[in-house]
């Protein structure tokens, strides 16, 4: 039976985007792939140049709607849970990053909990998907042949020089093998919004462009930064929107609201446990005291409060010595718990010889009540079914 993993990829390039490395020159928006042409025929001349230049993100006036597999939430949602991020997945794996004009970037990232500092490679898409409270926020529809306008503020919207952070490609494929051209081209693009959400809010969501040329193709203005953030942390911004939709976040019940409405309430040591009478064990094993106790904690127990030590040395001695008991003819004894695990001891070893964890497991009250437990399941009482069935027969032969 095979066995399908998923994969995930930082960015995928596609083309000529493929081999773009640096960045173009200072205020173009395009990037240039050298190109040329061989002539035949011509005495003299050779190879002509004819350099290209491949579309940029100023050069994009919209999306089509069959690259949009899904959004998430779907359109018009009204009870989202605002726990989720946001996402769209895209068609064409390579979208994100099809109009950026430039390499990879290499960037200095903090490891988190230490000085490590590592090296990375990222390629900055030319997309990103913002989500901003519809009350703050203006989406004008598009004009016939153009694209709808997002008006908002700016302080409502994601860092764009992080938005490498937040697309990827997931892919899937056969365990062990590993991740092709064409399992890629198979998966899907997705944007996810970082925004921490709020419940009952009525939300817009937009892809919207992540370099300046993007903006300024609204109004065929000229920037003289092509590649310069779309937008900065200030001000109201109008921004091309190429893929809308709005939703509603619910009013709470999600794990992390419900998770955030507990409370820590002191509690005293002992409420963790609860004291067991140990005074009179029976099976000729007997207590320093016949109304000793032994306090016996539970699963869940106080921060920083340890178990108590048994502090009962007769009571441990009378039980090693309870369980280690033989004779002749038929005579019970408490069971040595655990002893099919040390190799099928009939006998504890004398006190610090160094019996471990089988010492303790049968001589701490508090230990064999537990140990009692595991004895109780359907193959410990079968077994000692077995054990009581031969000891009947070894007497009956006597």
């Amino acid at each position: 039976m095979s066995t399908v993993v998923r994969s995930y990829l930082p960015w995928y390039r596609a083309g000529h985007a493929a081999g773009l490395t640096g960045v173009p020159a200072a205020g173009a928006g395009r990037a240039a792939v050298p190109a040329g042409a061989r002539l035949r025929g011509e005495p003299g001349r050779g190879r002509l140049d004819a350099p290209m230049v491949l579309a940029g993100p100023g050069d994009v006036l919209g999306i089509q709607p069959g690259e949009v597999l899904r959004t998430e939430p779907f359109d018009g949602c009204g009870d989202f849970e605002p726990s989720y991020f946001p996402y769209v997945e895209l068609k064409n794996p390579d979208l994100p990053w099809r109009f950026t004009p430039e390499g990879t970037r290499s960037a200095d990232l903090a490891h988190h909990g230490d000085a490590t500092v590592l090296r990375q490679q990222r390629v900055q898409p030319w997309i990103a998907l913002a989500v901003v409270p519809a009350e703050t926020a203006t989406l004008s529809p598009a004009e016939q042949g153009g694209t709808a306008t997002l008006h908002c503020p700016a302080a409502e919207l994601p860092d764009p020089t992080e938005a490498w952070a937040w697309a990827h490609v997931q892919t899937t494929h056969e365990a062990m093998q590993p991740v092709t051209a064409e399992t890629v081209r198979a998966g899907v693009a997705r944007l996810v919004c970082p925004r921490r959400l709020e419940g009952g809010v009525h939300y817009l969501a937009c892809v919207v462009p992540t370099f300046a040329a993007g903006p300024a193709a609204l109004t065929g203005a000229e920037v003289a930064e092509p590649l310069a953030p779309a937008w900065g942390p200030d001000g109201e911004v109008d921004l091309p929107a190429y893929v809308s939709w709005s939703f509603t976040t619910g009013q709470g019940g999600s794990f992390e609201s419900l998770v955030r409405r507990l409370r820590p309430r002191p509690i005293p040591a002992s409420a963790g446990g609860r004291p067991i009478a140990s005074g009179a064990p029976g099976w000729g094993a007997h207590a320093g005291s016949p109304d000793a106790t032994a306090a016996m904690q539970g699963a869940l127990r106080p921060i920083d409060v340890t178990e108590p030590a048994l502090g009962d040395d007769t009571l441990a001695a009378s039980l090693r010595s309870a369980v280690s008991r033989s004779g002749t003819g038929v005579e019970l004894r408490p069971p040595i718990y655990g002893q099919d695990y040390a190799h099928g001891v009939t006998a504890l070893p004398e006190a610090n010889a160094g019996a471990g964890w089988l010492d303790e497991l049968n001589t701490d009250p508090r230990r064999r009540a537990a140990g009692v437990v595991g004895q109780d399941q359907p193959g410990g009482a079968r077994r000692r079914g077995v054990e009581a069935a031969a000891a009947c027969r070894r007497a009956a032969t006597r």
